[in-house]
């Protein structure tokens, strides 16, 4: 069961790196856009500090597809993502990941002709209800449901994607070698979009300081080490199941931002009222119970 121990600390690290992503996009840049494409293109940076150690080879071209595949649909995922982090607290939008297991169970029910049961409906209601509960904010005397909800979701879908996507690839062997072809997609659709949107790319970057070196530096850090150990879990643990245990990186989302709200507002300030803390809560706990009952 040391999957579930990878798992869980990869979603410690992307929650940390949900932190910074905040502290980037609302700091240092102001086109989402142009922060996607900078995550997508620094991403690859670690890998090249490991890459001496690497026996690289050609897998076979189901598993190279679906690898290149895997990790260009990350970036296409960050995108509605990055977007949505403009418009809400990290806190708020975070738990909207938890609808990804679910998108994992209908993909495989579609493609690998796995049945869903009528709790895996009823279990969808609770991760809906959830999410409604924690994206509507009032406005004035009436309620609205945030933007970043539909973004949410729409990130949620594409990560479930890549994941199913993700276990294919690690049916293979050798580890080292099938994540460098996942990153190595990530690259190539960053790069791509860099040279479409390379004025935009441009625009945005002359305005990024250089105090902004050090939050995406630890974004990278975060992400990277994250995903090394959300693979390792892959190629043990059930993808329905690992993908699950995403709830843990709402929960330390919460605390990593509620704690910088307390002690260095300065840096990232979200409402810490009783009130919003509380709903927030209830609504991750509610998103829990749904992915609990997924698998009972």
């Amino acid at each position: 069961m040391e999957w579930v121990v990878f798992a869980v600390t990869a979603f410690a690290l992307f929650a940390l790196g949900v932190v910074f992503d905040k502290i980037l996009r609302t700091k240092f840049v102001d086109d989402s856009l142009a922060l996607t494409i900078l995550f997508g293109l620094t991403s690859f940076l670690p890998m090249l500090f490991v890459l001496p150690f690497v026996n690289l080879s050609l897998p076979n071209p189901g598993i190279l597809i679906a690898a290149l595949a895997a990790g260009g649909l990350v970036t296409f995922a960050l995108l509605p993502y990055i977007k949505a982090l403009s418009l809400e607290e990290a806190s708020r939008i975070t738990p909207l990941w938890l609808t990804s297991p679910i998108f994992v169970l209908i993909i495989a029910s579609l493609f690998l002709n796995e049945n869903l049961a009528a709790k895996d409906y009823f279990a969808f209601v609770l991760l809906l209800a959830g999410g409604f509960f924690i994206s509507i904010r009032r406005i004035e005397k009436t309620f609205k449901l945030s933007k970043a909800f539909w973004l949410m979701l729409l990130s949620a879908f594409l990560f479930a994607v890549s994941d199913v996507l993700l276990k294919f690839v690690y049916t293979a062997s050798d580890y080292w070698n099938n994540t460098f072809w996942i990153l190595l997609g990530t690259l190539a659709v960053s790069l791509v979009l860099a040279l479409f949107f390379r004025k935009k790319l441009f625009t945005g970057m002359k305005k990024i300081k250089r105090t902004a070196i050090l939050p995406l530096t630890c974004s990278t850090l975060c992400g990277f080490a994250g995903k090394l150990l959300f693979f390792l879990a892959l190629v043990s643990g059930p993808v329905s199941i690992v993908s699950a245990l995403v709830g843990f990186q709402a929960l330390f989302v919460l605390l990593f931002t509620v704690l910088l709200s307390l002690w260095l507002p300065k840096i990232l300030e979200e409402d810490v009222s009783t009130k919003i803390l509380l709903t927030k809560a209830a609504s991750i706990l509610i998103m829990i119970a749904g992915v609990v009952m997924l698998y009972l």
